[in-house]
């Protein structure tokens, strides 16, 4: 077996073991998980998989790629969170092969392993591919997209700016027209630095575009055929308020996503700062105008999520390679700034998987004074802990320390080995016995009584909050559907106030209960923070 293969059979084996295993640990977390599932299953419900809907109807803010992935995958292994979140773990396999393939053509096979290991070896690009997110596969058509883009400007081989402009509508197909943004502006400025912008490359850029809608613009033809016309009203305004407001509560400072990368794309946002101030080649350029477009625009837009910035993992991860690369082939000692930051961060992510769960170990202790009353109530909920959670941070611990004591010694490569292999073993580890855990807290009550209505002729609604998860736990069929309360804005209020010819049962928490007094409805049950209320049908 030449080494080539080995190589493949590794990657193979490490994206099994960790993207694949303990997919169904958790429960689905709202919003985003839940949202995009929850369409995938009223897709197989309702079996029309031409236009994504939530509670049955129309659902304007995403496009259906992805959503499609999910259903295919939910015909095949059942609608639950296994079959939600394998698609990203399929794109996890494929992404690794993808950075292998493109590092050893652009230097050597070295370097394709030191990108895989940063990749797989850091926090959020390695999560992300156990999550029923989005953002994952829209990443990968992405920078798939302006690689193909990068070698026709170089090669000048024709398939590859079709093949560039096609993925560009997959990525466009799966997240919307951000996508378009994201790789047009990344483009545009690569020319200009490179000075190949001219009169030329501007109508092939003009092409890119036309040929990057082709696929969404098929589908809302189809859809505007079918459907109301609204929806293409709807998926442009809400578009524009993700732009300019803060959607859903999600605000924050403008260094928001600056943090969230140097902290969640540990260890690799540690070496890529040693190579900002590198100019290797043209790639490496691209590379750094792909990650101040994405912390650029997404530090102006107002709403601040977490994974919003996640398509600077491939240039974080790239820029952390390529100095590692360079400080093992040429022998030199690293800078001992980034040596200490290294240690600090890492000491700091140590500390917070050790901390959570003694946590919630003595939540209870008089250390932990909790003054809001929800909070106090969901975390009175009895949990068994198996004693050993926070082990995890220590683990993670002890993986930074050596690699830290490898880095002063100039063992680059042995460090990132050791490193990367133990953040991607503590995630593998932390889903199966921590998540459960803090699940049980966070949502575990309501969707408990989400499941226990399962088949009953009845609407289900969540009152003061927002949720999804009572769709996709209750298994929520098109005859409950508030959807059929025609012409009626405030359904929740309707039914609350009206005649109801079946059941409604209300999902609440219970500080909110004195605000619904007023509607005499039954209480079936309370448990920590959350009561389930009912309104029998008259």
């Amino acid at each position: 077996m030449n080494k080539l293969l080995r190589t493949y059979l590794a990657i193979l084996l490490l994206s099994f073991v960790l993207f694949y295993s303990n997919l169904g640990s958790t429960r689905l977390f709202d919003w985003d998980e839940i949202n995009f599932a929850e369409a995938a299953r009223e897709m197989i419900v309702t079996n029309n998989y031409s236009i994504v809907q939530i509670n049955y109807q129309i659902f304007h803010e995403k496009p259906p790629l992805f959503i499609w992935m999910q259903a295919l995958s939910m015909n095949i292994f059942g609608i639950n969170e296994f079959a939600a979140r394998l698609p990203n773990a399929i794109i996890g396999t494929i992404t690794l092969f993808f950075l292998f393939n493109i590092g050893r053509k652009i230097k050597d096979e070295r370097f394709g392993i030191f990108w895989v290991l940063c990749y797989l070896g850091s926090f959020l690009p390695n999560f992300y591919f156990k999550t029923a997110l989005i953002d994952p596969t829209f990443n990968l058509f992405i920078f798939v997209s302006l690689f193909l883009y990068y070698k026709f400007i170089n090669l000048k081989v024709e398939k590859f700016f079709w093949i560039s402009g096609f993925f560009c509508g997959l990525a466009i197909l799966t997240k919307g027209p951000v996508g378009l943004l994201l790789a047009f502006l990344t483009l545009v400025l690569y020319l200009v630095i490179t000075k190949l912008f001219n009169f030329k490359s501007f109508l092939r850029l003009i092409l890119y575009c036309f040929i990057s809608l082709i696929p969404i613009i098929i589908w809302y033809s189809f859809v505007l055929l079918n459907s109301p016309t609204e929806i293409l009203n709807d998926f442009i305004s809400y578009q524009i308020r993700l732009l300019t407001t803060s959607d859903a509560g999600h605000s924050g400072p403008i260094y928001y996503h600056f943090i969230i990368l140097l902290f969640g794309c540990f260890p690799a946002s540690i070496f890529a700062l040693q190579s900002l101030k590198l100019r290797e080649d043209n790639f490496h350029l691209l590379n750094l105008i792909l990650l101040s477009v994405v912390l650029i625009v997404f530090s102006i837009v107002k709403t601040k999520i977490l994974h919003y910035s996640s398509l600077a993992y491939f240039p974080i991860t790239f820029l952390a390679a390529l100095s590692i690369y360079n400080l093992d082939i040429k022998s030199i000692k690293q800078n001992k700034f980034f040596q200490y930051l290294f240690l600090t961060i890492g000491l700091i992510l140590s500390l917070a998987f050790a901390g959570l769960p003694l946590f919630i170990k003595f939540r209870n202790s008089s250390i932990f004074k909790i003054n809001d009353e929800f909070t106090k109530l969901i975390l009175s909920k009895p949990i068994i802990m198996g004693g050993y959670e926070e082990l995890i941070g220590l683990f993670l611990f002890m993986g930074v320390l050596a690699s830290f004591l490898l880095l002063k010694n100039s063992n680059i490569k042995n460090a990132l080995i050791i490193i990367s292999l133990t953040v991607a073993f503590t995630i593998f580890l932390f889903l199966p016995i921590t998540a459960p855990k803090i699940e049980h807290f966070t949502q575990g009550t309501p969707i408990s009584f989400m499941q226990s209505l399962k088949g009953k002729d009845a609407y289900i609604e969540i009152l003061g909050y927002k949720s999804y998860a009572h769709y996709f736990y209750s298994e929520i069929l098109p005859r409950n559907s508030t959807s059929n309360l025609k012409n009626i804005n405030n359904k929740t209020e309707y039914l609350l106030k009206n005649k109801l010819n079946k059941d409604a049962y209300f999902i609440i928490r219970t500080t909110d209960i004195k605000d619904y007094l007023m509607y005499n409805l039954d209480t079936i049950s309370i448990s920590y923070g959350f009561a389930l209320l009912k309104k029998t049908k008259n």
